[in-house]
């Protein structure tokens, strides 16, 4: 589960920055009363673009619902949609943007390792996209260094979620604030969403979710009787 919250920190200007909160009952905090919080200026006008986007839980919607394809941005530059979801039988979509140094990289290596946990013929059936959600600095030649950063496979395909409507889609959240120097932080969720190719959500993994948990539900949705190869079904 996700909770947001803005709380009020006015006691003076030095409340700015990264900050830890937790319960000062031992207890309370041994059991995960315990977050990491960003304090800085409330900037209405910039926090309203975020606002707009519902952010659901991936339990409440069981399908990626689209009016029509939501625009995007590959790496190359090129202007693709949604439907690229559609390619494979499965897709895995995480969200985040390139410079994030917190959970954009574990959550892309923990996908990456659980799809190596899969055989060739089962990782095959999936195409796993990274969506950057960060359309004020990310750009094509970010996507690319990206990528080669964290080692992505030619498999993986990297895109720039130029309207926030694959977030929206989603329910995937994004929340911008701006600092006191002007810079740029970006806060968003970290559910990794299992699709298949009529966009309906078949798992979707948080935090806690380890990449052998990740691997083990992946299998099971490949051997789904209506998504399993003929003779390949599993008893």
């Amino acid at each position: 589960m996700q909770v947001w919250l803005t709380l009020p920190l006015n006691e003076g200007t030095q409340i700015e920055g990264e900050f830890v909160i937790h319960c000062h009952i031992l207890e309370h905090e041994d059991g995960g009363m315990m977050a990491n919080v960003v304090a800085g200026p409330y900037d209405p006008a910039v926090d309203g673009a975020a606002s707009n986007v519902p952010h659901l839980s991936p339990l409440e919607i069981s399908a990626v619902h689209l009016k029509q394809p939501a625009p995007l941005k590959d790496s190359s530059g090129q202007d693709v949609t949604s439907d690229i979801f559609r390619r494979n039988e499965f897709s895995l979509v995480t969200f985040g943007y390139t410079t994030c140094q917190g959970a954009c990289p574990l959550t892309v290596q923990k996908c990456v390792s659980a799809l190596g946990k899969l055989n060739p013929a089962e990782g095959g059936r999936i195409s796993p996209f990274f969506v950057s959600l960060d359309v004020e600095r990310d750009d094509a030649a970010k996507l690319r260094a990206y990528a080669k950063e964290h080692s992505l496979s030619p498999a993986w395909t990297e895109l720039l979620d130029t309207k926030l409507a694959a977030a929206h889609a989603f329910g995937a959240r994004r929340l911008l604030s701006r600092r006191a120097n002007g810079s740029i932080f970006l806060t968003h969720s970290t559910t990794i969403y299992l699709i298949d190719r009529s966009m309906k959500i078949r798992a979707a993994f948080g935090d806690d979710d380890t990449p052998e948990k990740m691997s083990a539900r992946i299998e099971k949705e490949l051997q789904s009787p209506e998504m399993a190869p003929a003779g390949q079904v599993k008893g």
